[in-house]
């Protein structure tokens, strides 16, 4: 079965994950635990720190960034556009 040795390998997991990330989001809570969970089992450190979807009653955090070695990563952040 293959395998990634993560000691060696630089790994950035992204993507939208409909997990809101956010301090004080009341979202699914089950899904916020076991992401986290996940993050640290792995050493993975989540990038993005700012919301990523502002609609005008509501703010999430759902597009991660998720990195092994966040040392090699120079900047990370939203890039703020409107529709």
């Amino acid at each position: 079965m293959p395998s990634i040795d993560l000691d060696k390998s630089d790994v950035v997991l992204l993507g939208d994950l409909n997990v809101n990330m956010l301090m004080n989001s009341t979202g699914c809570m089950k899904d916020k635990q076991e992401l986290v969970k996940f993050a640290r089992t792995f050493d993975f450190k989540q990038l993005i720190k700012e919301p990523t979807r502002i609609a005008n009653t509501s703010r999430s955090l759902i597009d991660l960034v998720f990195v092994n070695n966040e040392h090699r990563i120079s900047k990370s952040g939203i890039v703020p556009l409107t529709i």
